[in-house]
């Protein structure tokens, strides 16, 4: 879920701001709790138009790891080879792409042969960003961790230095990893991209962002846009028993503990962890989870917490343990919630700065140090740097207990935390940094439209629409394919379905149905095509505009001519 739901969001807030949306996500997920969202999301916002990346069968034998979900991932870089032809089908065209940042490297060039502008969202932090996008100059020789000269940190040409401490361990490891490799692969890829969304804030990260848009440092980068934190969506499921619960607690008494989707800690970390919140004293609800994959997550409670601790917490009024998934955002907004002990997961970082609620961070794997470091340096949290990631010795519960009364005891995390979430809603305002950068992304797609080389199609109704006022459909769709084989079908998408009028002198209307209304001005058509320029297509209601330059005859002819409108309707 720490890639679905932030595009979850993003597509809501742009159905928000009147965009035309069709979500492409890959079937099948690799989480039950995934194709819950992804089913309740479509049927909140019937407007978005649902596609499916239909997986090529998953190899297991030549996959280069067992993680499920890094193979999950792996499966949908192998079959964005499947994307042409998904994209062709879209009708009306799409203005551009939005790709999750582990999918770049595959789904760029895809959209580069379509044509379509490509942006990335990054679903972490800018401070990740930045090794995200400079592993690949650093993991070579020397300044490697593990090549005999290694320092403390890692230096990142012109921006701040990441502890090597920080770093998830398989990007430490010297042979090739499905990680390693991703991440270089796609960091590569980003600097092509054209633009980088972000879910985060200047409140939060301003210096990071401030240097990822300063050109002195990062020449040659796409511009990195926040757009964040990405507020609660209304289409994500209710669950009404804790939420009942904590109706009966006092304000501000609760913590709230859980470690993501995909964090399964060792059963002894578990029960120490169990046992350290009835040590505290506070009162608390508990997600366990022992498996990475809910579908494979079949034990009952009591067998995953142990049977003292079962009875512990079992009809007691200071502790909620429940074995399922939850709705986190509802959860961390509830009034009564006073503090989160976390993964430090950047979704759980983000809901926990909108809803103002401190937390105690115990960061376990990928980008979470990371995170971590940010939750410290703001002030909202606490992190025990010394529990690491939880691979390694277990932390005992009195050292969890202990921790646990110092956050809910410090009244200075509480105000930061609440100033913060401040900070976060008036970022996503109209005249905040993020809410501004929103709309200067929506007004540049609309500006600009799909750009791409019209000179094909043109080409394609200068042989066939030169001798004929109309044309059949079906018959110009087959003849295309027959003359013109190396082309994005998108263009004769629009082609074969379009009339165009207003080219030089003569005029046409339009025929609606399988019959196409055309002019014959075979000249005027050629010019176009020897054209050098690219043609703008813009979406504007009910037509596309395209806006090309008819090339000049003579210098007298060329003083007289103004650009001519070229409409291509589409039914």
């Amino acid at each position: 879920m720490g890639h679905l739901t932030p595009f979850l969001r993003l597509a809501t807030s742009l159905v928000a701001s009147d965009v035309r949306v069709t979500f492409i996500a890959a079937h099948p997920t690799v989480s039950l709790a995934e194709s819950r969202a992804l089913s309740s999301f479509f049927a909140s916002f019937p407007q978005v138009i649902p596609m499916q990346l239909c997986l090529l069968p998953i190899d297991e034998s030549s996959s280069g790891t067992d993680d499920p979900f890094y193979r999950h991932y792996e499966v949908i870089c192998r079959s964005c080879r499947l994307l042409p032809p998904l994209l062709s089908s879209i009708s009306p065209p799409l203005s551009a792409l939005i790709t999750d940042m582990s999918l770049i490297s595959a789904v760029l060039p895809v959209s580069r042969a379509a044509g379509l502008p490509n942006y990335v969202f990054f679903t972490s932090s800018a401070k990740m960003l930045t090794l995200f996008m400079s592993f690949h100059k650093i993991s070579v020789g020397k300044a490697m961790p593990g090549s005999g000269d290694n320092e403390d940190v890692i230096k990142i040409p012109n921006l701040e230095p990441i502890p090597v401490s920080w770093f998830p361990p398989p990007l430490l490891e010297e042979e090739d990893n499905f990680l390693k490799s991703s991440l270089i692969q796609n960091g590569k890829s980003m600097s092509d991209a054209d633009g980088i969304l972000i879910n985060t804030f200047y409140g939060f990260e301003q210096d990071t962002l401030r240097a990822l848009n300063d050109v002195n440092i990062t020449s040659g980068l796409p511009p990195a846009i926040a757009i964040g934190p990405l507020p609660p969506a209304n289409f994500e499921e209710p669950h009404s028993h804790p939420l009942a619960w904590l109706g009966d607690q006092p304000i501000g008494s609760v913590v709230y503990v859980s470690f993501g989707s995909r964090t399964a800690m060792s059963r002894d970390q578990i029960r120490e962890l169990g046992d350290g919140l009835v040590r505290s004293g506070v009162r608390f609800v508990w997600i366990v989870k022992s498996k990475k994959v809910d579908e494979e997550d079949t034990e009952g409670l009591e067998d995953v917490i142990g049977q003292n601790l079962m009875m512990a917490t079992s009809g007691a009024v200071n502790g909620l343990v429940v074995k399922c998934w939850l709705n986190q955002s509802e959860v961390l907004g509830h009034p009564a919630i006073g503090g989160f002990l976390s993964h430090c997961g950047w979704n759980s970082v983000m809901e926990a700065v909108w809803h103002g609620v401190p937390m105690l961070a115990w960061p376990q794997h990928g980008d979470q140090m990371i995170n971590a470091s940010l939750v410290k340096r703001a002030g909202i949290g606490i992190w025990e740097e010394s529990w690491g990631r939880g691979e390694k010795d277990v932390v005992k519960g009195e050292e969890i207990a202990d921790r646990v009364e110092e956050m809910t005891r410090d009244e200075s995390l509480k105000a930061r935390a609440a100033r913060m979430k401040e900070a976060a809603r008036t970022a996503l305002g109209a005249d905040g940094d993020s809410g501004r950068g929103l709309k200067a992304l929506l007004a540049k797609l609309s500006q600009n439209g799909s750009r791409f080389d019209c000179r094909p199609v043109l080409k394609m109704l200068s042989i066939f629409l030169g001798t004929r006022k109309t044309l059949n459909l079906q018959t110009a769709t087959e003849n295309c394919r027959r003359w013109i084989k190396k082309v994005d079908w998108r263009l004769f998408e629009v082609g074969v379905r379009a009339s165009v009028a207003n080219l030089g002198e003569n005029e046409s209307g339009v025929e609606v149905g399988d019959e196409i209304g055309v002019m014959s001005n075979v000249d005027e058509i050629d010019a176009l095509v020897k054209s050098d320029d690219d043609y703008v297509l813009s979406d504007d209601k009910d037509y596309f505009q395209l806006v090309p330059k008819l090339v000049s005859r003579s210098e007298e002819e060329d003083q007289d001519t103004e650009e001519e409108d070229v409409r291509v309707i589409v039914h």
